[in-house]
């Protein structure tokens, strides 16, 4: 009998500890998936491919109609009562509105150079945005006909971002229909400046 208990007590120890590797492992996979979006969203324009893009929303699990239908990505909101939202989940800072008008490309260069002249709400470091950063303002939820929070103006139904395809074509942020999608450079689009909020 003493040597039948030992046996399933030494049994016993072998399941516990296989148990624990496992709870573990699974503990530091979780933690190695975790992404600091802060310190990864890229800022930098580039030319990006339409498989380039697909992996960008399955990093960030972004919303898309098109491509990532499940996605859902959490936001946290703040209107800073000054013309800009805040986000403290990607610690961005956004043109409440953006463009009277959709522009083109050039001219939407322009429209944000005059924003840094004018220092808008108090900063002079506005740009245009990637389309990772353009993403991340993108709901699954639609509200009224767009597809991005109530903080947000209604009149700027799409955005340009600052990626291109290839030589002649920008993506672009679509609230309407809830996808980003890629148009040639002399397309008009809003322009929905964007910011680094500095700690």
């Amino acid at each position: 009998i003493e040597l039948l208990a030992g046996a399933l007590m030494h049994k016993n120890r072998k399941i516990l500890l296989l148990i624990s590797i496992f709870i573990l492992t699974g503990f530091m996979h979780s933690a190695a998936s975790e992404i600091n979006v802060k310190e990864s969203l890229r800022h930098t324009p580039i030319d990006l491919s339409k498989s380039g893009a697909k992996k960008i929303f399955r990093k960030y699990n972004f919303y898309d109609g098109h491509r990532n239908q499940g996605g859902s990505f959490e936001n946290n909101f703040v209107d800073n009562a000054d013309g800009t939202v805040s986000d403290l989940a990607t610690g961005l800072m956004w043109q409440k509105g953006g463009s009277d008008e959709a522009l083109t490309v050039n001219a939407g260069k322009g429209y944000v150079e005059k924003l840094n002249h004018d220092a808008f709400a108090g900063y002079s470091d506005w740009y245009i945005p990637t389309i990772e950063e353009l993403s991340t303002i993108m709901e699954e939820k639609k509200y009224g006909r767009l597809h991005l929070d109530e903080v947000f103006s209604r009149k700027q139904t799409n955005s340009i971002s600052s990626d291109t395809s290839g030589t002649l074509s920008y993506w672009f942020s679509h609230f309407v229909g809830g996808a980003i999608g890629w148009h040639y450079i002399l397309g008009n689009y809003y322009v929905k400046a964007v910011r680094q909020i500095k700690e």
